[in-house]
């Protein structure tokens, strides 16, 4: 028995709201197929779509095959059924996903061939990796029709899923793959997207072997895998907590720390919901790794002093209630040179600052400054793990200089559009990214770039990047955590506003307007953000309003 005719339009409006279509997600390199959604998943809601019914015309298969993307049970078999048997086995939906938030449309070239306009917001390719666009991008997906059986079905459609964006957050999940520093030192996220699955950790693992984002890619970061590393058998499932990685044979050559670091990565991917362990089998045994633990162990997440970092009044020092506690050795000559920004380092004791002079000069406890750059138009410089002090001139984006400790600036090659201002950097706390926003005709671009190093001396900026969406009127940006950067900008009613990003990922609520604000630093979390007003005052989130905690606050510190 047929649908009733309004019904079926019903069907196909949710279907163009909910799910629209399918596409290839451009990416490179070849698409290979994904493994097989096993039966009994828990995908977080129910959502059964409807086959094919006898008479449908090509468009009412093309909505009927969009409303049953949403249904990844039994490796889509429903959405299969609107295929043709040849394009039925050959279809990836794994191959990426377009995300929009209006509704799409159809256009007709003939009684054989359809195409789906959608206005996407986002995409995520293969290996998950999230992109979001500052505005829709109409995005053309050509769809064919063949008769098969005296029944119309899809000839030709491209490879992927487009959903919606309210179905998508529901069928995804945010999941960071883990690399190393350079020096093993740090354990460094890099965020991807993956369907909630029984597959997902196949996925999430095959990913991993597969290597960071692209601006993260060696040598700014390292993986423990050695090269050639693969799953040997196509599926990891967790049994009572536990999840088995079978790996071929490569991982059998390398030394016990080597080892340990593998198993470090596994876990830190996989573990989460149904995954409380993870241990590595080859050719059927399971491989007797310790754990990394004490000084061997990586930092995940690196923190920093929760309170507030300030000068004030010629002092500079913590915020404790409303007096400022001083850092021995470094808080006397660091006011004494009127900074009007100020980075620091706990680890390596020094404090990086842009001078009242506008000079920026380093300060280490219990040693005189050391100018570092005197070049004129100098912004907030920034700072890393290693010492090194960055500095570049706000209208000359292509002066980028890393100065090390006691020695000679060192040149980083940033590949910043020409003509371009740099209004603020900050480097991450694994000191892996940098974080930059500049200033063009086009309005504010905000970017994550990989810090490339050679023997530990940062040379240059990745050539890929992360691109970020930045605020209007953007004027300086901050790390909020290892996956998180807050900016600050202005918010639809003019203003001053925060908006939050993951690198690598969408964006998120903007926070609560505030009053005045002209600077921002992150702490730990977004609940360490803190925002200095024009007249002094030091605000801190609480909730989802901004509270005055000190004032008569001259500048705020960023914690390296």
């Amino acid at each position: 028995m047929r649908t009733p005719r309004l019904l079926r339009a019903a069907v196909a409006a949710v279907a163009a709201l909910v799910l629209a279509g399918c596409a290839t997600i451009p990416s490179s390199g070849p698409v290979r197929e994904g493994n097989p959604v096993e039966r009994g998943e828990d995908l977080g809601f129910a959502f059964r779509p409807q086959g094919p019914e006898e008479g449908d015309t090509p468009s009412e298969i093309l909505a009927g095959f969009i409303a049953a993307g949403a249904g990844p049970q039994d490796n889509y078999q429903v959405a299969r059924e609107f295929l043709t048997r040849d394009l039925a086995t050959e279809w990836n939906p794994a191959a990426g996903v377009l995300i929009h938030g209006r509704a799409t449309s159809t256009l007709a070239d003939s009684d054989a061939s359809l195409r789906l306009l959608v206005p996407a917001t986002a995409s995520v390719d293969g290996s998950g990796r999230y992109t979001e666009f500052a505005d829709a991008e109409s995005m053309e997906l050509q769809f064919r029709f063949a008769e098969e059986g005296g029944e119309w079905r899809i000839s030709q459609a491209p490879d992927g899923t487009v959903l919606a964006r309210a179905i998508f957050d529901r069928l995804f999940s945010e999941r960071p793959l883990y690399f190393f520093d350079p020096t093993f030192t740090y354990l460094v996220p890099d965020l991807r997207f993956f369907p909630s699955t029984a597959d997902a950790p196949t996925r999430i693992v095959e990913a991993l072997l597969a290597g960071p984002a692209a601006p993260l890619t060696p040598p700014v970061l390292a993986t423990a895998f050695p090269e050639g590393t693969r799953l040997e058998r196509q599926s990891v499932t967790p049994t009572d907590g536990q999840a088995t990685v079978e790996l071929n044979d490569e991982v059998v050559q390398a030394d016990d720390v080597t080892k340990q670091r593998m198993q470090f990565q596994l876990g830190r991917s996989l573990v989460g919901g149904s995954i409380l362990s993870v241990r590595i089998n080859v050719d059927g045994t399971d491989l007797d790794i310790p754990d990394l633990t004490g000084g061997t162990a990586p930092i995940v997440q690196p923190l920093i002093n929760p309170s507030a970092l300030v000068g004030r009044d010629g002092a500079f020092g913590f915020l404790t209630g409303g007096d400022l506690e001083p850092l021995e050795g470094l808080s006397d000559a660091v006011a004494g040179l009127a900074p009007s920004a100020a980075v620091y380092s706990a680890e390596t004791e020094l404090v990086a600052v842009l001078a009242g002079d506008g000079t920026v000069a380093a300060v280490r406890s219990g040693e005189d400054p050391v100018t570092v750059d005197t070049r004129p138009g100098l912004i907030a410089p920034a700072l890393d793990e290693a010492g090194f002090v960055w500095t570049v001139p706000r209208g000359n984006p292509a002066a980028l200089l890393a100065t090390p400790p006691g020695g000679d600036p060192v040149p980083v090659a940033s590949g910043w559009p020409a003509g371009s201002t740099v209004l603020s950097m900050a480097v991450s706390r694994d000191s892996t990214r940098l974080l930059t926003l500049l200033g063009t005709a086009a309005g504010p671009v905000l970017r994550v770039y990989g810090i490339v190093r050679e023997d530990g001396v940062p040379v240059r900026l990745s050539e890929a990047w992360f691109d970020l969406i930045a605020p209007t009127g953007a004027t300086t940006a901050t790390w909020v955590s290892d996956t998180t950067v807050a900016s600050l900008g202005t918010g639809i009613d003019g203003t001053p506003a925060v908006g939050l990003q993951d690198v690598g990922g969408p964006v998120l609520d903007t926070v609560a307007p505030v009053a005045d604000a002209v600077a921002l630093v992150g702490g730990n979390g977004q609940s360490g953000l803190r925002v200095l007003t024009s007249d002094g005052d030091v605000r801190v989130l609480r909730g989802t309003a901004w509270q005055t905690t000190a004032s008569d606050v001259t500048y705020l510190a960023t914690q390296q």
